[in-house]
């Protein structure tokens, strides 16, 4: 619900100041009839979380805020989360959102801004550019008003679907804290064991992951079905995987992880595990990933977004390319493994051959 007056804006907020900058915003403008225009830095999170819904949607229904602008990481000494420049000023019906994220000159402790990185941010925050658009407070308000320019491109999908309308059931992992899981670790092998985002490479699942002594029932929901698609929650690179289980035998997901059941009958999971782990799956992750310190897919954004799924009989032949790939990576790195430990023994074969 949308605060009617400043007072009502809640004042226990977790991330930046954006109640001092709703304050600043009305002290330096008494007068309505008065334009104003204040430039403020927050971190990007306050631009989509849910603790500040409030405020954007104070600021956006007021017509308070112009611009926002996504500024590269690492502007700043001594941290390196990406950070937005709010512009504001009155009487908006929209906001012009910039990303510029990806304009700076890199340097050895900081990122700057060039001249011609501050003329095209510049330009952006007055025209329709590659790196910005106006979204009016009609879109804002259906999205949350989240502020990130990511939530509102629209591609063009051939075969579009909402991913969420392939999906049966979708779950993060279990969360086990350290001590939890050193409790039910064990070196002896059993048919249950724990997956995490380390054991998964290059779209393969190590075929070796740490045994467990039991899985408590309450954890059943946790673990992975057969041909189920393993998607990482937070951060970049992604990882992708389809889970093999092989019958008797149960696999505990990590809380980082989410463990998706498909309807095979619309789609292949060896299919979207291609997609997803393509350059357009990649694109399409980025624009639903949140968060400055931690960027994060959230289950709603997921189930959402609109990936390409062509007919079964095409995802099959997709879907068979990439399995064969996959299995020429697992001989490959069974030919690895054998040569470092060739490499690892060369002077006791010498010496035993010298004997």
């Amino acid at each position: 619900m949308t605060p009617s007056t400043i007072n009502e804006i809640p004042v226990s907020i977790p991330s930046d100041r954006m109640q001092e900058l709703a304050r600043l915003t009305f002290q330096a403008g008494h007068n309505t009839s008065q334009p104003i225009q204040i430039n403020r830095i927050m971190t990007n999170g306050s631009t989509w979380n849910q603790s500040d819904s409030a405020i954007r949607s104070y600021f956006i229904e007021n017509g308070l805020i112009e611009c926002v602008i996504a500024l590269p990481a690492r502007l700043f000494a001594g941290t390196a989360i990406a950070t937005s420049m709010i512009v504001f000023s009155r009487n908006n019906k929209g906001v012009r959102l910039v990303d510029a994220s990806e304009l700076f000159v890199e340097g050895r402790r900081v990122n700057e801004l060039s001249y011609e990185n501050i003329s095209l941010i510049i330009n952006a925050t007055k025209n329709d550019s590659d790196i910005s658009m106006y979204v009016s407070a009609e879109q804002l308000r259906d999205n949350d008003y989240v502020l990130s320019m990511n939530r509102y491109i629209v591609h063009d999908v051939a075969d579009g679907m909402a991913f969420g309308d392939v999906i049966k059931r979708i779950t993060h992992g279990a969360q086990l804290n350290a001590k939890a899981l050193d409790e039910i670790t064990t070196t002896v092998p059993t048919d249950m064991q724990y997956l995490m985002l380390a054991n998964i490479k290059n779209g393969l699942i190590d075929k070796e992951l740490p045994y467990l002594k039991s899985i408590d029932k309450k954890n059943d929901k946790y673990c992975l079905s057969n041909h189920c698609l393993i998607l990482s929650k937070n951060g970049y690179p992604y990882k992708i995987a389809v889970a093999e289980v092989k019958e008797g035998q149960r696999i505990l997901g990590n809380g980082n992880l989410y463990i998706i059941e498909l309807d095979e009958e619309k789609a292949d999971p060896y299919y979207l595990a291609a997609f997803f782990g393509s350059e357009q799956g990649t694109a399409a992750l980025r624009s639903i990933t949140v968060g400055a310190t931690i960027p994060n897919i959230g289950v709603e954004q997921l189930t959402k977004l609109v990936i390409p799924i062509p007919p079964i009989e095409k995802q099959k032949e997709i879907a068979d390319k990439y399995k064969t790939v996959k299995d020429e990576i697992t001989m490959l790195q069974l030919k690895l493994e054998k040569a470092k430990n060739r490499m690892a023994h060369i002077i006791e074969e010498e010496g035993a051959n010298n004997a």
